[in-house]
């Protein structure tokens, strides 16, 4: 009776690992593209690719963040606003790249004085940078390097009631972007 139970459990475990080899070979095929590029629609389309946050590594992104936070912390008593690291551009998920242009606006109020914008660039590529308050306004161009490049826009104002920086990265840029303003004479 044992040799018959035991011979009815070999043949059950044997079952159960052909059915599951079977359904592992199922999915498998499943996966896997089939037939010549010609003749397959899904073929066609581009792979999906992960939307990505930061196109530079870790460690630069770091690195840029810190010497952000360094100038902040030096000018504590002239600081007005900061912005850690942003990458140039987005992928989507089909793998198309999207440039990603700044555009950040401040509503409040803009007392007398020089106002400064350091815009921070790590990377390739270059950004058009521009700082205005009210209508006073300044521009510039940014080459991004392997290390940290910066340009500083200065201006002076009697007052105003918005300020406003845009930043826009060449198409072929590859960097993150940075940026801090402080009112040195406040």
């Amino acid at each position: 009776m044992n040799t018959r139970l035991a011979t009815k459990t070999k043949a059950a475990i044997i079952a159960a690992a052909i059915s599951l080899l079977a359904l592992t070979i199922g999915i498998i095929w499943m996966m896997t593209p089939h037939g010549s590029s010609n003749d397959s629609a899904a073929s066609k389309q581009p792979a999906k690719a992960p939307v990505s946050e930061h196109v530079l590594d870790k460690r630069s992104v770091t690195k840029l963040d810190n010497a952000v936070q360094d100038a902040v912390e030096l000018n504590r008593e002239s600081f007005r606003a900061s912005f850690n690291a942003r990458p140039s551009y987005q992928t989507d998920e089909t793998g198309k790249r999207k440039t990603m242009a700044l555009l950040d606006t401040d509503s409040s109020p803009w007392d007398a004085g020089t106002y400064q914008l350091t815009v921070y660039c790590m990377g390739s590529g270059t950004l058009n940078a521009s700082f205005s308050i009210g209508e006073q306004y300044e521009d510039c161009t940014v080459s991004c390097t392997d290390d940290i490049a910066q340009e500083t826009l200065t201006i002076r104002t009697e007052g105003a009631s918005e300020g406003q920086v845009s930043i826009v990265p060449s198409e072929d840029s590859v960097s993150e972007i940075a940026y801090w303003i402080d009112h040195p004479n406040n």
